[in-house]
């Protein structure tokens, strides 16, 4: 696992980034992840409901907020999410399950 202060730069790196880039979903889940990995999980929330918002059909996106919402035991609320995004995976063009 990352060292704090990694994480902590991480995020000032991924927060820069979208500050360049503020429609960057990519940005906006990768600051979700560093949140989660920080157990900041109300921000992690956030990052990944933004890019929900600038993307709704992500599959990665609702993966990864699955897994933010499996780490805080919210059991329903990840299966919900891991169940969206294996629906649209399997929606994209050569994926198999």
């Amino acid at each position: 696992m990352l060292a704090q202060e990694n994480l902590e730069s991480a995020r000032q790196s991924a927060l820069q980034g979208l500050k360049l880039q503020p429609q960057s979903v990519d940005g906006y889940n990768l600051l979700g992840i560093i949140h989660s990995l920080q157990k900041d999980y109300a921000q992690s929330l956030a990052a990944f409901q933004q890019a929900l918002k600038l993307n709704p059909g992500s599959s990665e996106t609702h993966n990864n907020l699955g897994k933010s919402y499996f780490a805080q035991e919210k059991l329903e609320p990840a299966a919900q999410e891991f169940r969206i995004a294996l629906r649209l995976g399997s929606a994209a063009p050569g994926c198999q399950l």
